[in-house]
């Protein structure tokens, strides 16, 4: 039986690390240069409309697209009014038509370096990674920037090509040591890699610049610390993730686990399975046998 739940540990306390975040890393251009025309007041309606396009596209992609596209009607050849058009077919995983803005773009002298990363964004997005590197590296090749990194490493770390991955993040964390998505990506690869410590340092500096506020990442620092045999150190993890979502019962799971099978504290042990059946875990029926086990555990512990 104890060979059953140590097979079953590895489970529970790997989920959620089964890939990294790639979603794509792109810029929006700002509105200093406006639209060109030369009618004054047409000029200010469609700046107008640009500027309302650039505020609203995080949040309402379609509403900004159906401004962008009114602007094409009157400018067709300004490269900023395709790639914003792009970014707002991006967001909405229209794949093919955001390719589309972003290569007329790239026609109409959009910055090379800008384009490029925003054409493999659309590759790495639609999960077609060996295009996304090859265009991404267009861009790097003319700029090394901080966006195209993070992307071409996302790209070689879904490609399992993780050393590539990691170079990557490692020089678009020079770039800028304060970006938290690097040190979540790096510490997941580093993670899946079998680099424990070097998993937890990452995802200590990603927590550093969130702060002490994100479960997700909490569970990824248990996890890692867990696996450099700190027990100890992983549940005071899951207790500081359960300060952030109290209602969540996997904290409770992991750590009855670790104090039945690592820590053999059986007391402990049933008071988090207690808990995690109280608090409607999902494995409730499987939890409610181990709990038991536990229980029995320390009857004999204490007879003994």
């Amino acid at each position: 039986m104890k060979v059953r739940v140590k097979a079953y540990i590895i489970l529970i306390l790997c989920a959620g690390c089964a890939g990294p975040e790639v979603k794509p890393s792109i810029e929006g251009t700002s509105s200093q240069e406006k639209v060109g025309i030369s009618d004054a007041a047409t000029k200010e309606r469609m700046t107008k409309l640009f500027d309302e396009g650039l505020r609203i596209m995080d949040d309402n992609p379609k509403g900004a697209l159906a401004l962008f596209n009114e602007i094409l009607m009157v400018v067709p050849d300004r490269w900023e009014i395709y790639y914003n058009s792009g970014l707002s077919y991006l967001r909405l995983n229209e794949y093919e038509k955001a390719e589309e803005r972003f290569k007329k773009a790239l026609k109409n002298n959009a910055p090379p370096v800008k384009a490029y990363n925003a054409i493999g964004s659309v590759y790495l997005a639609s999960g077609n990674m060996i295009k996304a590197v090859e265009t991404i590296k267009k861009s790097l090749d003319i700029e090394e920037s901080q966006t195209a990194m993070i992307n071409i490493a996302g790209a070689y770390q879904a490609l399992g090509q993780n050393d590539m991955a990691v170079k990557y993040y490692r020089k678009a964390g020079l770039a800028d040591p304060s970006n938290r998505v690097i040190h979540n990506n790096l510490g997941v690869l580093l993670y899946n890699m079998g680099n424990y410590k070097g998993a937890l340092e990452e995802f200590n500096k990603a927590l550093d610049k969130k702060g002490d506020d994100d479960a997700r990442l909490l569970m990824y620092e248990a996890q890692s610390v867990l696996k450099t045999g700190d027990y100890e150190g992983a549940v005071n993890t899951f207790k500081r993730m359960l300060a952030v979502v109290p209602d969540n019962p996997s904290p409770f799971l992991n750590m009855g686990i670790i104090y039945e099978i690592y820590l053999m504290d059986m007391e402990k042990a049933v008071e988090n399975f207690e808990a995690y059946i109280k608090k409607g875990g999902p494995k409730a029926k499987e939890v409610e046998a181990w709990l038991e086990i536990a229980r029995n555990k320390g009857k004999s512990k204490e007879g003994g």
